[in-house]
């Protein structure tokens, strides 16, 4: 669910997100996630597309704790009721350490509706990296927001991470892993800034790019992370997920086993039948196109891409390799009908000889140097 309301836009952000002016707009886009719903549930059925019942459900922004409580409960109780839920449904609610410091207890009542996973933005524990980067919060924001979803009773609670922001040094990285050795965080995920030209860092780097960390100063806060999550206890799951044994996100996961997914709101993406969708990143334009009888969730204006056979093979294997389990030749060979060797031995043993990639005749998964050059690896299967 694509929440597209921010308090304000971040240096480093390209997303389509809006500062809504008044509820109006919120309540607007509330009432269209609703009718998206009930037109994906209409229409999976008169395609015969099964969608039932989700195992996550996950609120993505922007920033949904801008939006009431109340309705992420009801867009709960309505995908419920038209998919059903399975009972171990994981469902997640991005949040930014502020939002849950209102005098409203927001951790409280997100808990009491059923979310049951929360993933706070950190995105740093420099307060002078922070301001920069012009996020709302404190360092100290962070970590009391951290122990509220705690005591909140949270089944996850998650921290997002950027390294090589401007001036950021190995010592900001020495106090991401304090901070989080010393919380009840079981879930980290770290991210490469990726410097997009039309955004406040995009200009402060036109300007001045030594301020930005070069790739090899980069590369060493990111194997610092690593060795500092992995001594305490974390698992190195993903590129760019940590969590302790039973936290990992089974929502992500699902992306990167290329499995399907559905989505609703403006600028969100779906990826049912083979067929890959994106909303209008426009509120009123996704709302004029939901109330189209002929268009909606399955017309032929949201669509991207239709995936054939080919390209599928590819993003299983290019998915899998983000996960540190790799890609399972079993399961490879069930979902293509085909080896993963007749179709890719010549990417693969090359990639074997450079150490980039490990094969244990079941799995093939990426080496710790693969990690660093992953975007070769993926070249490779292209």
């Amino acid at each position: 669910m694509h929440v597209p309301f921010c308090l304000s836009r971040c240096a480093y952000c390209d997303f389509y997100s809006v500062v809504p002016k008044d509820r109006t707009v919120i309540e607007s886009w509330y009432k269209g996630v609703l009718l998206e719903l009930r037109r994906i549930a209409e229409e999976a059925a008169a395609h015969g597309v099964a969608i039932a019942p989700l195992e996550t459900l996950y609120f993505g922004g922007g920033t949904p704790t801008v939006v009431p409580v109340s309705m992420i409960a009801g867009i709960i109780q309505e995908a419920s009721s038209l998919f059903g839920l399975t009972p171990e449904c994981e469902i997640t609610v991005e949040a930014n350490p502020e939002s849950l410091l209102r005098p409203t207890p927001t951790a409280k009542a997100l808990r009491e509706v059923g979310v049951t996973r929360i993933s706070l933005g950190a995105q740093s524990t420099s307060d002078r990296t922070l301001r920069l980067a012009g996020r709302l919060h404190s360092a100290d924001d962070t970590e009391n927001a951290v122990l509220l979803a705690h005591e909140a009773g949270f089944d996850v609670i998650s921290c997002d991470f950027i390294t090589g922001l401007p001036d950021e040094t190995i010592t900001d990285i020495d106090s991401v892993l304090s901070m989080v050795n010393a919380s009840p965080l079981n879930h980290v995920s770290v991210y490469a800034l990726s410097v997009v030209s039309d955004t406040h860092f995009g200009a402060l780097f036109r300007k001045n790019p030594s301020r930005f960390p070069d790739d090899d100063v980069e590369r060493q806060m990111t194997h610092r992370l690593v060795a500092g999550f992995e001594s305490a206890g974390f698992q190195h799951y993903e590129i760019s997920n940590f969590a302790r044994p039973g936290a990992e996100s089974r929502h992500n996961t699902m992306y990167w086993q290329a499995d399907p997914y559905f989505a609703a709101g403006p600028s969100a993406s779906s990826y049912m039948g083979g067929i890959r969708r994106t909303n209008p990143p426009s509120i009123n334009k996704w709302l004029c196109l939901l109330k189209d009888e002929t268009e909606g969730p399955f017309g032929k204006d949201s669509i991207d891409e239709i995936v054939n056979e080919n390209s599928a093979r590819i993003e299983t294997v290019i998915l899998g390799l983000r996960l540190t389990r790799g890609v399972s030749r079993t399961v490879f060979l069930e979902r293509h009908g085909v080896s993963i060797d007749a179709l890719f031995s010549k990417a693969i043993e090359p990639l074997i000889k450079k150490g980039l990639i490990d094969d244990d005749d079941e799995n093939i998964r990426l080496t710790s140097r693969g990690f660093d050059f992953a975007d070769e690896v993926v070249r490779a299967f292209l």
